[in-house]
């Protein structure tokens, strides 16, 4: 194994650092060695015999899949949505071995992943505690500040205890890296058995991997939800465009956007991408197919039973009315975009198709580009059963007590979005960003939280 990196080594010297501009208003930018490595690709693709997309068919488990969950649980709703929805797998099929959560706030996240861990594990009467570790908050490499809705906890802990939270970090712990520790010794008891899940950044996941270099061979797959979809339209003459409508052909890049969690710590993923893991993409382009909405929703947001419902209703309950808050319409439902990442770690190619190949995460932003390869260690989502996961998502969820009208008694009715009884206030009283960001001057010490 490598060495624990100590206070901030992790960060490296990103030379895009001084390049500001807003998310999703950058333009792509291939280095020359980025060329080179796909003119390298591109020769491999067009001599490739077989380059037929996904031909790999689900096949039910013969074991429990063993798994580590990192996240950036407690902004957008979806992690929590996911956690609940692993939980609720039968054991035979899948065995939790920890949490790690990363990006910003991360003890405060940990709080919240907690929460839910502690209210399932309270009604299931289990003795084993299922670890929860809060890991790197400061990116190692990205132009963009961390960026928090301000919402993280709120639903589970008064103002005052979230501010508590966010104080510990992202300060200097001494354990500042036990997540990526954790990941490191847990692949390495478990060799070949260990199934990693992204869902957020990739910060702690490249620690792990600076640590013990060894970790690709070790790890049975890695399953990240990330990568935005195909370019509309033409941002460099290097390479003839391929639209969003074209298929996957041989000898072809196919050059994505930007999505929030390839470029929250866009040289983590330029680590994490070129270690070779076996990796399942499950991307914008898949996941954008999805909303969770309807009677199912409503009936989570007031779910009082079992407790892990009740938890994550209310982190959903808050999410619906912070986000019809601010674009001023109602929005009755939310994109599960992790819960698939979850499933398709679990069960790949049970309600995703893939495309195998070799996918380059561009050190500017985190523009994507992929070649077509029957030998690439990496997988990218093409298609999804829209209908089967979401039926499968809201049967483990509500645990097949899904309801089939919509809640009545006072309840909310179509059309409307009600604020959780004890949160209006709350909600009234955050403002809408948090920003954490490392100082460019002094990267070792120096930490600004603007809340």
């Amino acid at each position: 194994m490598g060495a624990t990196p100590s206070s901030h080594e992790h960060i490296e010297k990103y030379k895009y650092a001084e390049k500001k501009m807003p998310y999703r208003s950058e333009k792509l930018i291939i280095s020359k060695s980025e060329k080179k490595t796909l003119d390298q690709w591109i020769e491999s693709s067009l001599e490739a015999k077989d380059v037929e997309n996904d031909k790999e068919e689900w096949s039910p488990t013969e074991k429990p899949v063993k798994v580590i969950f990192d996240t950036d649980i407690g902004t957008d709703v979806d992690d929590a949505l996911a956690l609940l929805f692993l939980l609720h797998l039968p054991k035979s099929e899948v065995e939790l071995m920890g949490v790690t959560t990363v990006y910003g706030h991360t003890n405060l996240r940990a709080k919240v992943a907690s929460a839910i861990l502690d209210a399932y594990q309270e009604n299931s009467g289990s003795d084993s505690q299922i670890p929860v570790f809060a890991g790197e908050g400061i990116p190692i490499g990205t132009h963009r500040p961390v960026w928090h809705t301000g919402t993280e906890g709120v639903g589970l802990f008064d103002l005052k205890q979230i501010d508590e939270m966010k104080l510990v970090d992202p300060g200097l712990p001494k354990d500042r890296y036990k997540a990526a520790k954790f990941i490191v010794e847990t692949v390495n008891e478990h060799p070949g058995d260990i199934v990693l899940i992204g869902l957020g950044a990739l910060t702690n996941i490249a620690i792990a991997l600076k640590m013990d270099p060894n970790l690709p061979k070790l790890v049975k797959r890695f399953t990240y939800m990330g990568m935005g979809h195909r370019l509309k339209e033409s941002q460099s003459s290097l390479y003839p465009f391929q639209s969003p409508d074209s298929t996957y052909a041989p000898g072809n890049v196919y050059v994505n956007y930007p999505n929030h969690n390839l470029s929250s710590d866009t040289m983590a993923a330029v680590r994490a991408f070129q270690s070779d893991m076996t990796t399942y993409v499950v991307n914008d382009a898949v996941t954008n197919k999805l909303w969770f909405n309807g009677p199912a929703c409503k009936q989570l947001c007031k779910s009082r039973f079992p407790p892990e419902n009740k938890v994550v209703g209310n982190l959903l309950g808050n999410w619906l009315y912070y986000r019809t808050s601010i674009f001023f319409k109602e929005v009755d439902g939310t994109c599960p975009h992790d819960a698939l990442a979850v499933s398709e770690a679990i069960f790949p190619h049970r309600f995703v198709k893939y495309a195998r190949g070799h996918l380059m995460v561009h050190e500017w932003a985190g523009f994507t580009s992929f070649v077509l390869d029957p030998k690439g260690p990496h997988r990218i989502g093409v298609s999804v059963d829209r209908d089967g996961f979401l039926d499968f998502l809201k049967e483990k969820l509500l645990l097949n007590n899904i309801a089939d009208e919509d809640p009545k008694d006072g309840e909310s009715k179509d059309g409307d979005v009600e604020a959780p009884s004890d949160e209006v206030k709350t909600l009234k009283e955050i403002k809408p960003e948090t920003v954490v960001e490392v100082e460019e001057k002094d990267q070792s010490e120096n930490v600004r939280s603007d809340d």
